[in-house]
């Protein structure tokens, strides 16, 4: 894999849309007026190798906000919650089950950098070292010591490509997305472990930790997600959901986005630039998916 400078992909799960406005902070235009039409946003903002998409939905609702607000902020994407340290290898291991022939190999056949499990220089040195069948508890303590370093310092690491990875939350409140007073609340870390099979076309399932935080402020719900480890295919991994409830209008209005660092839209050989069509089509598919079964499992919380 060539080193390039970071592809973001920020990807939303929303019915709706609208065209750019001028002069607009965001991708798509002013916040407050993107969910006016319903066409959903797909754009590549090349400067930035960013390909993104933004969706929102409105569901109607009986009763009252407090009563539904109650209800959906029990709800949580994952169900593994992830403990550091050997005492939570074990649990770990069953978290990420099945392990398949071609998972393993991607840790055991780790000889030299870059690895196929997702390592930078350093830690694949420290795997190297370690014998085939020892190599996947010393992955272990890798992802160990990142979700340690995080949980002090919200430090995250990279992988192939060098430098400070990209944060997703911080990149969509730069991109004028209204998380800024949210993101500053957030204190509380909790982190999950979770296997999903990204796509069904033979490739591998990917393998997080991730940090799940939420906060609930007046009628409203945040949800905010960020990997501090991701093997395979992405070298970042962040979401942001947010619901807000209107009472009067009897409406609550999910807001759903991505942000993926996707590693192969790094590759600057003219077959990977030429493939970008498809990955970018897999990847819409794929997120849509992903995030529809999301909103179906919030939709299942109203009461």
């Amino acid at each position: 894999m060539l080193r390039q400078t970071r592809a973001w992909i920020v990807v939303g799960a929303v019915i709706l849309g609208c065209s750019p406005v001028a002069g607009a902070a965001t991708p798509f235009g002013d916040f407050s007026l993107l969910d006016k039409t319903a066409q959903p946003f797909y754009d590549w903002v090349k400067d930035e190798a960013v390909f993104h998409t933004l969706k929102i939905e409105h569901v109607p609702f009986q009763g009252k906000c407090e009563g539904v607000l109650k209800s959906l902020s029990e709800w949580r994407p994952f169900s593994d919650s992830y403990k550091t340290g050997p005492e939570g290898f074990e649990a770990l291991d069953k978290s990420w089950a099945p392990w398949s022939e071609n998972d393993m190999d991607a840790i055991t056949d780790c000889d030299s950098f870059p690895c196929k499990i997702k390592t930078n220089p350093k830690e694949t040195d420290r795997v190297k070292v370690a014998k085939p069948d020892e190599r996947k508890r010393k992955i272990f303590e890798i992802i160990s010591a990142r979700a340690v370093e995080y949980l002090k310092s919200r430090k995250r690491f990279e992988y192939d490509t060098p430098g400070v990875p990209l944060d997703p939350w911080i990149w969509l409140k730069q991109h004028d997305y209204p998380i800024g007073d949210a993101l500053a609340k957030l204190k509380n870390p909790q982190l999950y472990s979770r296997i999903y099979r990204f796509t069904d076309s033979g490739y591998r399932p990917i393998r997080q930790i991730l940090d799940l935080e939420m906060l609930k402020s007046g009628n409203r719900i945040d949800w905010f997600i960020k990997d501090i480890y991701t093997a395979h295919y992405f070298d970042g991994w962040g979401e942001w959901i947010r619901v807000e409830c209107d009472e009067q209008k009897k409406d609550l209005r999910f807001v759903m986005s991505l942000a993926l660092d996707f590693d192969l839209f790094k590759n600057k050989d003219i077959l990977s630039v030429l493939g970008r069509p498809k990955m970018k089509e897999a990847l819409s598919q794929n997120t849509e998916k992903y995030q529809g079964l999301q909103l179906s499992e919030l939709k299942r919380k109203i009461k």
